[in-house]
This record gives structure tokens, sequence and C-alpha cells, in this order.
């Protein structure tokens, strides 16, 4: 990471410290101070001058733990660039590496770095499973607190990403374990709200770093551009040309960073979808990419259940493709990064900042001539024209927003629920019933097999609609977003539409999509409710309207003329009769479709302290109470106000 000065930086530094003297003063126990700053304006090295800064400007005898929230090995990357800054001064340890039971305390101004994944994890009995955090006859890392706290040394706990989870019940467990006499929350997009309360009275304080400032110095780029010349490029398949275009993008880039003589190349990243329409895209990307002559080599892949090419991935003569699901979004660190390729989701697709933010970093950490490089590019088969945008950590219930903290009370000893959870577990079910129904639902509209010529009189007469060529959609097209608009919260932007034909491939797509969305309401029979739908279909389209042609021609055009009559172009002509099914499946009496009730037990060890969002509770006055105050929901019916007077 390049040190260079930065305006920005230095006095968000200076901020942070004088916050911090502040809190110090003020005395309160375990103080919160939140710094927000935008993906790619240099988190990491602010709050690592931040270190170097209270080292040898702060008197008192201080310390700090660096938590890493994030997924992956966001903790060796932290490592990696504390080190890089600091050059020696302070120290920066690995928990993994450097506490296995030789270290008593830690030192005076050392920077001690914890991989949360590697120390939150407990048994059924609330006891922590991880060698570093367990009772054994060597000396564990919460030992190696306490006994650093015994000796007047302060703990300055540093949660980086601090949105992935620090809100989370077990992440308050960890938080209390460290007891730090002061806790600075790092993240683009911080979930605890700090209040002018908190501020005044010497809870906590906030700092953050405004998107314009970042821009101005060259740091993120100024524009996002979505669907570029998509309406020039011809391919045989849509998702093709999405890719045709995110190729043709990269080639030019490069091109463009050459005549600056920058060594950069540009990466693209394809996120693909989390259902099981990620395997099919999945294909579909890396045949695209063999037809190109991209070689193995040049391709990254980084899913849960795999991880190729992904070492120095942030270095120029390393691969110029990324193929990922969701793990990129937190803590990852590739500046090159500049072109998203994301396919759209069964569920919902929004736009989400945490993505986005992948490819706002400038390589070079400024701005360039030739203004196509200061751009981030998208291309994606988002539907409509209406873009929408959201902070997917923040943008959720109220619940989620928690900045009152509540102790237990000294009375009490630490109490352990035991959880019980139910699972239906269901028989296997036939076709049956489904077919019948279809039969049932041919008879009443005079339909009869084999009778094709008439059945299409009959059915066009019903309203039924047998031209394909309207099966259309609209894709959002050239669209340009100033970077500094994601400052907004929940930004909604409207942009024009690409109007194209549903070619066979996203034809399948949508037909599997509505089997699917449809066969979920029967939970972990889903998948066999899926094949019993398609099968019904299919028999219904080759016995009543298509009868015997090409496999191939018969399942495409069953499937067009499914989805015509099914919610597009204003036709229902399916969707009560699928509905039906659905629901004479959901109420088959009980007994006949479950075997048995499951029981399994968990344990939950009710924490020390918890916070409250005071937005959605209320202080009510109960002295038999856990916690120092009882905070219940403000919303709460009128039997449970009622319980609460006894």
């Amino acid at each position: 990471m390049s040190l260079k000065r930065v305006e920005y930086q230095e006095r968000a530094v200076e901020n942070l410290i004088i916050k911090t003297e502040k809190l110090f003063k003020m005395g309160q126990p375990s103080p919160i101070l939140v710094f927000k700053a935008p993906t790619g304006s240099g988190k990491t090295l602010m709050i690592a001058k931040y270190i170097q800064n209270l080292c040898t400007r702060y008197r008192d005898d201080i310390c700090f733990v660096w938590l890493s929230l994030g997924k992956g090995d966001l903790h060796l990357q932290s490592r990696k660039k504390l080190e890089n800054v600091f050059q020696g001064f302070p120290r920066v340890s690995l928990l993994s590496e450097d506490f296995f039971g030789s270290r008593a305390i830690i030192n005076r101004n050392e920077v001690v770095v914890v991989n949360w994944e590697s120390i939150n994890e407990k048994d059924e009995k609330g006891n922590y499973t991880n060698i570093l955090m367990r009772d054994s006859e060597k000396i564990n890392f919460r030992q190696v607190l306490a006994n650093t706290r015994e000796i007047g040394r302060k703990i300055i706990l540093i949660i980086d990403e601090s949105h992935y989870g620090a809100t989370t019940e077990r992440a308050y467990e960890i938080r209390n374990e460290i007891n730090p006499f002061l806790t600075l929350e790092m993240s683009a997009t911080p979930k605890i709200v700090i209040t002018a309360e908190d501020v005044v009275d010497g809870r906590g304080d906030f700092e953050s770093v405004k998107i314009k400032d970042v821009i101005k110095e060259g740091m993120i780029k100024e524009q996002i551009i979505i669907n570029e010349g998509l309406d020039i490029i011809n391919e045989s398949t849509f998702d093709r040309r999405l890719l045709e275009a995110a190729y043709r993008k990269r080639l030019e880039l490069k091109r463009l960073y050459e005549s600056e003589n920058s060594v950069i190349n540009p990466l693209v990243i394809i996120q693909l979808p989390n259902s099981k329409e990620g395997e099919i895209k999945k294909r579909i990307v890396l045949d695209f990419l063999k037809e190109k002559g991209v070689s193995d080599d040049n391709i990254a892949i980084w899913l849960d259940d795999t991880h190729i090419n992904l070492d120095n991935i942030s270095d120029n003569n390393q691969v110029g493709f990324l193929l990922f699901k969701q793990a990129i979004d937190t803590g990852w660190d590739c500046p090159r990064a500049q072109i998203l390729l994301r396919f759209r989701e069964i569920k919902s697709f929004v736009f989400e900042k945490q993505t986005l933010g992948r490819i706002l970093r400038m390589p070079e950490q400024k701005h360039y001539k030739n203004s196509k490089l200061n751009r981030a590019y998208v291309y994606t088969d988002y539907e409509g024209n209406v873009l929408k945008i959201i902070d997917r950590y923040f943008d959720f219930p109220e619940d989620n927003i928690r900045n009152k903290p509540v102790y237990k009370k000294n009375e009490f000893k630490p109490v352990t629920l035991r959880k019980e959870y139910i699972y239906r577990k269901k028989k296997n079910i036939d076709s049956k019933l489904a077919k019948e129904l279809f039969f049932k639902w041919a008879d009443e509209n005079e339909l009869q097999n084999g009778k094709l010529d008439e059945n299409h009189k009959i059915l066009i007469k019903k309203g039924f609609d047998f031209d394909t060529a309207k099966l259309t959609e609209k894709i959002l097209s050239e669209l340009d977003i100033d970077t500094e608009y994601l400052e907004n919260k929940a930004p909604e932007i409207k942009g024009k539409t690409l109007d194209l034909e549903i070619d066979e491939e996203r034809t399948e797509l949508y037909f599997r999509r509505i089997l699917r969305k449809k066969s979920k309401l029967l939970g972990n029979k889903c998948e066999v409710m899926f094949q019993i739908l398609r099968e019904c279909i299919y028999e219904f389209f080759f016995n009543y309207i298509l009868g015997l042609t090409d496999p191939d021609e018969f399942i495409v055009r069953a499937q067009k003329l499914f989805l015509l009559n099914y919610d597009f172009c204003g036709n229902t002509f399916f969707n009560k009769l699928i509905d039906d099914i659905i629901n004479i499946y959901k109420n088959i009496n009980e007994y006949d479709l479950y075997e048995k009730i499951i029981y399994t037990q968990k344990y939950y060890v009710i924490p020390d302290v918890i916070n409250i969002n005071t937005e959605v509770y209320e202080l009510v006055n109960i002295d038999k109470y856990y916690y120092s105050e009882c905070y219940l929901q403000k919303n709460r019916s009128n039997p449970e106000k009622a319980f609460e007077e006894l």
C-alpha cells in the first residue's frame, strides 16, 4: 500500500486521536469509537497510523487486539498491511502463531491480530472448542487477556469490517472476554449508531470520511457505467452477450493502460447466483472463456468448495478473470478489479454497495488522463429500468441497530439455556395427484388427448396465446452512476431499457425459476415437487398441444408456451392450476405426509452484556430481571404487557 500523503486520511487520524484521548479522560467503561470510511479510502492504513500515533503520543500503558470479522484470510491481509506500515514499530503478532501457551501477557504497544472465526466456536455446554480459548494445561488467550489487564495495561479492541458480525451474540461474548478499555469499530457500513447523548456522556464517539474527498484524492473511481454498448453486440444467447461485452471492455482498458505507460492488468470479476443456477452459469462462463482462448491459468475461482489461482491475485501479472459468489464482498483487496459481471438471483436482485466497492478502487491511487480508466464497469441481466442499491448490512429492519448496552446483575450466576428445534420429516411424494389435476383441468377445458388441432382452436378462444415472439425482457441499459451518489443510504436510479427476445437458454432459466419458486412452498420436498411439475407440464403439452416432435424442439416450445401463458404479457392461463396442485400437496393429511417429528438440542449461554435498539425497545420498570435495565419491544401484545404485572 502506498504511503502517499492524503489530506482526508491525515485529518481522520488526527480526529480519531483527539476523540480517543477525550473518551479516555471521561472514564466511562468500554466506550465505543465508530470509524466509517468508504471502501478504497484506506481504512487499514488510517487505523495503522492511528495506532502508531497513540503509541508515541499517549503516555499510558496500552496494547491492541485487532479482531478481523470478515471471511477467509482477512486477518492475514490485515497483518501484512500493518507490518508494511509499521516497519518494525509497533510489533504485530498473529494470535494463531504466537500464543500457544508460551505467552502470558500482551506486551506494551503490541498489536495482536485475531481471526474471529478461529476463536468463536463453543460446544453444547458453552465451553470454547478452540485450543487458543479453551481451558487446558497451557495458558489460553483468555488468561493472557486477564493477565494483561491485571498489570494495568489497557487493551484497545479494533474490530475490522465490524458490519460483518460485531452485533451477534457470540461477538458480544468475545468482546466481554477481551474486556477492552476502548473499542474502535471500523467499516464502510457500520451498524452501531452513536447518539449525541453517547458523545456528551463519554460512552462513544464517531468519525467518518466523506466519499467525495476520497474521489477528489484519486483513490476511487468517479463513475460506475452499467451495460455500456450491450445493444451493439450480437451473440447466440444473452448470457454470451454479457460475457462478450465484459471481455471486450477488458481488452479496451488494457490497451488504454498501456497508452498511459501503466502495467495495470484489469480484472473482470464474475458473480454467480447462489442457487443451483450458479453451477449452470459457471459452466457457461468457463465454456465462453475457453472459446476465447483464455487459459486455465488466467482464470481464478473463489467458491465455497473451490479455490483456484487466488494467490497474489492483486499482482498485475496474475489472472484476468475471477468467478465468485459472495465470499468476495468482505475484506478483499484487489485494486485492479474494474469490471463486474453479475447474474441475477432467483428471488430478487439488488446491487449491494459492498460488492460494487470491489471495483471502485483506483489501482495506482490516482486518476488518469483518459476518463475511461477512471470508471468502473458493470454488466448484468438486471431487468427493468429502476436500479436499487443497498447496504446489505444496514438497510435491514431496525432490529439490527443496537446502541444501548445493558449488563447482567451481579447477584445472578451465568445462565445456560437449552434450545429445542422441531423438524418434520416428510414422506416421499409421487406425481399421481398432480397428473390427475392436469387431466381434470384438460377435461374442464374440453380438451381431448391427441386432438391437437381441435385443442388449439378451443384454447385460442379461451385466451391461450401461441405467439412466442412476444416473449421479451427489458434489460437495464446505458446507465451512468456518479460514485459520490453511493453515499446515499438506498438510492434508486432510473435508466434506459433494452428490449430483448428471450433466447432458449434464458427460456429454460425462467421456466425453472417459476417451478422452483412454487416448489419451495413444500419445504424439504421442493426438489421432488419440481420434478413432478416439470413432468406433468411436458406430458400435458405432448398429449394436448404439441404432439410428437424433435425432443429438443419440443422442450423449448413447451417451455416458451408455458411461460407465455404464465404471467408473461398479462396471460395467467396456468397460474391457478399450478397453485391448486401445490395447495393439494400442502394440505395432505398430516399423518400421511409426515413420518415423525425429530427433536435436536443445542445450548445457549446468556451473555453478560447485550446491546439494545432503543428505537424498537422501550425501558420498562421490572425488578426481577436478569439485566440491569429491562427493555421490551414497543409493539408487544396486550397479553405480554399483562404478564409483566404478575
